[in-house]
């Protein structure tokens, strides 16, 4: 529960119930100077807030950090964590888009003598080979060169 809560909470007590604020705060297991804390609203802080969202508009694609950056180079002597802060209660945060994950498998090739773009056009045109690797029983190593006709798939 957040101190705002702790004290409507303590508000409802004291008005439903009729008891005072000591027994209240007894009630709901919170000290009483948490209950009695009045919010002011940072006035110092309207200025900085306009720039905030001013550098928003402008630079979409920018998160909290680059805006920090940029309100220093504008002279503003501020901390990144206050920045955060105004960031998030201004509910500029923006999902961030994922990219999409890259399709696994064959895919055709691009060049200009690729088998994509140039087919074979009979025996013993294109061959292909590639490497098998195994190990016998005895842990010992085999490898195998393998070649294959395009065309006839022998």
């Amino acid at each position: 529960m957040t101190a705002t809560q702790q004290r409507a909470a303590a508000g409802y007590l004291a008005e439903t119930f009729g008891i005072s604020q000591r027994r209240a705060s007894q009630v709901l297991d919170r000290p009483r100077s948490t209950l009695r804390y009045l919010v002011r609203p940072r006035l110092a802080e309207v200025p900085l807030v306009r720039a905030i969202r001013r550098l928003a508009r402008r630079h979409p694609r920018f998160g909290y950090r680059r805006i920090h950056a940029r309100l220093q180079r504008q002279g503003w002597q501020i901390n990144l964590k206050c920045v955060h802060r105004l960031w998030r209660e201004q509910h500029l945060s923006r999902p961030v888009r994922r990219r999409k994950p890259r399709k696994l498998g064959p895919k055709p090739g691009t060049g200009a003598n690729s088998c994509v773009n140039r087919p074979t056009q009979g025996k013993n045109d294109v061959w292909t080979y590639d490497f098998v690797a195994d190990r016998t029983i005895a842990r010992g190593p085999l490898k195998w060169l393998t070649l294959v006709d395009e065309y006839t798939r022998e």
